[in-house]
């Protein structure tokens, strides 16, 4: 492939493969050039191409052949089109040599027309935790085009690229949902509205752990992060212990309310601070990146930091092992958060955030499973598996 050039675009394709999305292949040796410009502009657009970069073994293109997406026709070295309705166009080459092989490539130009509009239509805008919103973005559109690609921010983590999504807001907070539309000539337009989601009436529960007991809570990451944050609700009893542990190299978070120490540990890295009041429920948070280390944080409020370095490769969280009290509301994300988003979670809802990899409110109160509110996210287990052992913890009424 060329490379691009101002207000111009060359697609080669030869014996090694042809432009994505072309689907056609050439015969072994003979390799079809388009060079096109402009790619892009207003309406009426005049776009000149030139198949003069193909090339033949035999030495000689004996044919050429332009399709301008059906509207014209030419079989001239060079030629050229005017597109006179916004939209995208697929311009097509057939080149033939003297021994009769044949190639053909294809380039997009994209025609803009006027202004285009970003319209967000929902059923509801506000109600009790999980809110299931419908919306519906196809009052969008531009007086000369039409609409090609939607895009959805729905301000908690989540996504979508349909016309019509719809999606359930987990947790209590007013969440920002923005639209970005862009027509078939690549006109762009943007647009807001604000879903309020109050605290419903969640299943009051935690889980308990006697020391011994542990929760798995699966991670899908595919490359060691250079950021995270670890968030969780927890009341220990007076011994307390390792709350959580994972990743490589190994971090561990203990609670210690007998000595008045929240410790975290590296590797052979360890950092201690005094906190008190343990043994009632309490918010801690873990934010790192690579750059700045380890911040521990009690209810919102900066506990202490760790110079902590490097990557941490992490698939899974191991909850609870050597920890006896009851944790809820576990979240982990695959970036630092801020103080003021650490803040903001303080309450145990994950809230708003980038990059939230996983959240378990562990309120499901009986079962095997743990549910991740995270929609791309895993379901967690007692213990190992999703079978009863003796590792797995129990379910408490006891909540934040």
């Amino acid at each position: 492939m060329r490379s691009l050039t101002p207000f111009g675009l060359v697609v080669a394709l030869s014996a090694a493969g042809c432009p994505q999305g072309s689907g056609l292949l050439p015969q072994a040796n003979l390799t079809a050039h388009i060079t096109a410009l402009p790619t892009s502009g207003p309406a009426p657009l005049t776009v000149f191409v030139s198949a003069a970069q193909s090339s033949s073994p035999s030495g000689q293109i004996v044919s050429v052949r332009w399709d301008f997406a059906g509207r014209a026709q030419a079989d001239t070295m060079d030629a050229n089109h005017t597109f006179t309705d916004p939209g995208r166009y697929t311009i097509r080459l057939t080149v033939t040599d003297a021994a009769e092989q044949q190639a053909t490539s294809a380039v997009d130009v994209r025609v803009q027309g006027g202004p285009a509009s970003a319209v967000i239509h929902t059923n509801v805008d506000s109600g009790p935790a999980p809110l299931s919103v419908q919306f519906d973005g196809t009052a969008s559109g531009a007086e000369d085009d039409s609409i090609l690609d939607y895009f959805w921010d729905f301000g908690d983590g989540e996504t979508a690229r349909n016309a019509t999504p719809r999606h359930t807001f987990r947790f209590a907070a007013t969440y920002t949902v923005q639209l970005r539309v862009v027509t078939f000539g690549g006109v762009e337009a943007t647009t807001q509205t604000t879903i309020t989601v109050e605290p419903g009436a969640s299943a009051s529960a935690s889980l308990q752990f006697n020391g011994s007991q542990f929760a798995t809570l699966p991670l899908s990451v595919d490359a060691a992060l250079s950021a995270f944050t670890f968030a969780a609700l927890f009341k220990a009893e007076q011994d307390g212990g390792r709350l959580v542990t994972f990743g490589a190299p190994q971090v561990t978070l203990e609670i210690l309310p007998g000595s008045n120490i929240v410790r975290l540990q590296q590797g052979g890295e360890s950092t201690e601070a005094i906190a008190t009041d343990l043994t009632t429920w309490r918010h801690i948070a873990v934010t790192y990146d690579s750059s700045n280390g380890a911040t521990v944080y009690l209810d919102g409020t900066e506990l202490a930091t760790a110079a902590l370095t490097g990557d941490v490769a992490v698939t899974e969280l191991i909850l609870g092992l050597g920890f006896r009290g009851k944790v809820s509301g576990v979240s982990f994300w695959a970036s630092a958060l801020s103080a003021s988003q650490v803040a903001s979670n303080a309450g145990g809802s994950s809230g708003p955030g980038s990059d939230l990899l996983g959240n378990w409110p562990l309120n499901d109160g009986s079962g095997q499973t743990l549910t991740n509110a995270v929609s791309s996210g895993t379901a967690g287990t007692l213990g190992a598996t999703a079978a009863v052992e003796t590792t797995d913890p129990a379910w408490s009424s006891d909540s934040p």
